[in-house]
């Protein structure tokens, strides 16, 4: 098994470099293996003010930035849930962040949004949302810069409309990441943000409570970890053992953030750990 630091630095490639704005999939294609191999991502977050028809405005930078880890000296962490929200665990896993009043950053499917928009119901006070897209399909393989944009920017304005914030952060379907999405993205506005450490509840379905171990023992500080809230055939072995794991973690010293507020607890002398194209 990898060491979490050889881990640390397969992510970094897989974040990107050269290779996601050049590249197109290749770097996404990559990232998506290594999740589906096993070995894969607090404060308050205050909503920013939004009208319920908002929506993003073209207004490129010439630049993106992608996220997928804060370097820091504080042990601070961000849970981050992908691909809901969902009847069935979606509530499991805010529970469980209500038990612990911890926050977490939950990137929303616009059409799944729509089809439970009554889930989120006063329940996401603490937690942050970002957009994960309207199909949930991989944005390089969508076509040209518009069909990408039209995507991105109906689940903007699905979630805008249901829980009335305007989001700036984006996580791509499966992490894939080409240069048409980038410049998409830049365009709208959004901040690309990725992880530095994941579960697969495929592998632990023959031993759910080695899950505990697995994440605590190699959160690192500045960590972006991912989970997801839809799971569709496996027992969510992680999802129910998150009191746990927060517990556990909290016993070691960590604290729990968004991922704007980790981005926001860079200290001096040390960066993001990001890639700009």
């Amino acid at each position: 098994m990898e060491s979490p630091v050889d881990r640390r630095k397969a992510l970094k490639t897989i974040g990107g470099l050269s290779a996601v704005l050049a590249g197109g999939a290749a770097a996404g294609v990559a990232a998506d293996r290594y999740l589906r191999s096993g070995d894969s991502a607090a404060r308050t977050e205050k909503p920013a003010p939004a009208l319920a028809t908002a929506k993003p405005s073209d207004r490129a930078r010439g630049h993106g930035m992608i996220t997928w880890a804060v370097e820091t000296r504080k042990k601070l962490i961000a849970l981050t849930f992908d691909d809901g929200p969902v009847p069935n665990y979606t509530p499991l896993v805010l529970d469980a962040l209500d038990e612990e009043k911890v926050p977490a950053t939950f990137f929303l499917v616009g059409r799944t949004l729509t089809r439970n928009p009554k889930i989120l119901d006063g329940r996401i006070d603490r937690h942050e949302i970002g957009n994960h897209s309207w199909l949930h399909k991989s944005l390089n393989d969508l076509g040209d810069y518009e069909a990408v944009r039209t995507d991105l920017t109906q689940a903007h304005e699905a979630i805008a409309k249901i829980t009335g914030r305007e989001v700036r952060l984006l996580r791509p379907p499966f992490g894939h990441l080409g240069a048409v999405p980038m410049r998409v993205a830049d365009g709208l506005g959004y901040r690309v943000v990725l992880w530095s450490q994941g579960v697969v509840e495929a592998s632990f379905q023959k031993d759910p409570d080695s899950v505990i171990p697995y994440v605590v023992d190699n959160v690192t500080p500045g960590t972006i970890f991912l989970a997801h809230d839809a799971v569709n055939t496996y027992e969510p072995v992680f999802l129910r053992r998150l009191g746990p794991i927060i517990r556990q973690l909290r016993a070691k010293g960590y604290e729990f953030v968004t991922v704007s507020d980790l981005m926001a607890e860079r200290e001096e002398g040390a960066t993001l750990i990001t890639t700009k194209g």
